[in-house]
């Protein structure tokens, strides 16, 4: 089935920014943002949290398409992560450096992905030189989140990092009207939007 993607200036950004809503049937599935080094896809999205860390260092990572061998990237990243959590009893934001961590951080940190029902959102940045990138979410099953209706996912990656029909397939999949978007032409759609991020 085909989609529509409209381009718009994104008046949330710069001015010199554009903006591509993903539409199918008239109804918004998703949006490409891009800026002068990257580009960003976001979506109204559902992961398991319990999972959190596996999805946001293996999982998103092996969806890219890269421009050098992937022996070549760097075996310990860069890595930093923001986690936003709320409960009865505390909230908060963590920042959390992989490289630079203190046992405080570490034990909140642990805690944190052993109760991950209190996260609202997580966000990874990873940077291994030739090859990094920015994975946010909202967690659709903390109560917070839920009273929105809206859990956004979002990618963000250098043009240097091509869009790949595995990564589009990984959207329909966590998308949360996943089956309304079930009869998308997944290799069309990844050329169309392809096109849009080549610099």
């Amino acid at each position: 089935m085909p989609i529509e993607i409209v381009k718009e200036r994104n008046s949330k950004f710069d001015k010199k920014d554009w903006s591509y809503v993903l539409k199918q049937k008239n109804k918004a599935f998703g949006f490409i943002f891009l800026s002068e080094k990257n580009y960003t896809l976001g979506w109204d999205g559902k992961i398991d949290f319990s999972k959190l860390e596996d999805i946001a260092l293996q999982k998103v990572k092996s969806l890219f398409s890269l421009e050098v061998p992937v022996k070549t990237i760097a075996i310990k990243p860069n890595v930093k992560s923001y986690i936003g959590y709320s409960s009865k009893d505390k909230s908060g934001l963590l920042e959390f450096d992989y490289n630079k961590k203190t046992q405080s951080e570490l034990l909140m940190y642990d805690f944190l992905l052993k109760n991950s029902n209190i996260i609202n959102f997580a966000r990874y940045d990873i940077d291994s030189g030739n090859f990094n990138y920015t994975f946010t979410a909202e967690n659709n099953e903390n109560a917070d989140v839920k009273k929105s209706g809206y859990s956004e996912i979002t990618i963000k990656q250098p043009y240097s990092q091509s869009f790949t029909s595995s990564l589009f397939n990984w959207i329909l999949e966590t998308h949360r009207d996943s089956k309304r978007l079930q009869d998308i032409n997944v290799e069309e759609v990844t050329k169309q939007i392809k096109d849009i991020v080549r610099i």
